[in-house]
């Protein structure tokens, strides 16, 4: 039992792979959208309305796609092990332990595939948005890091709220590698064009 794993399926690999692409792509292309907004007055948004936008909308994406379906096959894999060996332990036939295991993952909480899946998402969000910067650096003025602030927001991800550098490098990462959330954390960096910051002044 405790060999037991599960390939990771090719053809899932590349479906995943495009679904975070399209996740990339909306990322960049949001940068794209900020840019005008803010060449045409408006102030720089800030994380909750960055991902708000997000949610409305549905090579690095291929090894997200890749750690995706891996991380999702390996906890299925461990899952089963574990209820494989337990069923096992109490003496019963090979169907009784296949039987066992069967309604045992069909009876377990199935939010670890959701947190496998968000941790996808905001790579490839973040990915995107990153290709953004690229495209425009030599526009953005600055860069503000901003955390959604409401009750899931952990003390390190609200500590850095509201830095700001002249570059990416200057303050947090996004995803924030000290998050209580990990992978889950939900923070971005905001880029403010240099017209925004001269009307500020």
């Amino acid at each position: 039992m405790h060999r037991a794993s599960v390939d990771a399926d090719q053809a899932l690999v590349q479906k995943v792979a495009g679904i975070l692409g399209g996740v990339a792509e909306f990322g960049r292309g949001q940068v794209g959208l900020e840019r005008a907004k803010q060449h045409s007055g408006a102030a720089a948004a800030d994380a909750a309305t960055i991902r708000m936008a997000d949610a409305r909308s549905k090579d690095p994406i291929g090894l997200y796609a890749d750690g995706v379906v891996s991380e999702f096959t390996n906890t299925l894999s461990a899952r089963a092990t574990n209820a494989a060996i337990d069923w096992k332990r109490r003496g019963v036939s090979d169907g009784q332990v296949i039987q066992g295991v069967q309604a045992d993952l069909d009876d377990q909480s199935d939010k670890w595939i959701d947190g496998v899946g968000s941790k996808g998402t905001n790579e490839a969000f973040a990915e995107g948005r990153s290709a953004g910067y690229a495209e425009y650096a030599d526009e953005i003025g600055s860069v503000i890091y901003s955390a959604i602030l409401d009750l899931m927001t952990c003390e390190a991800c609200q500590a850095a709220d509201g830095t700001e550098g002249a570059t990416p490098d200057e303050i947090d990462d996004v995803p924030n590698p000290d998050c209580d959330g990990g992978d889950k954390c939900r923070c971005v960096h905001v880029y403010v064009f240099a017209d925004e910051v001269a009307s500020k002044k």
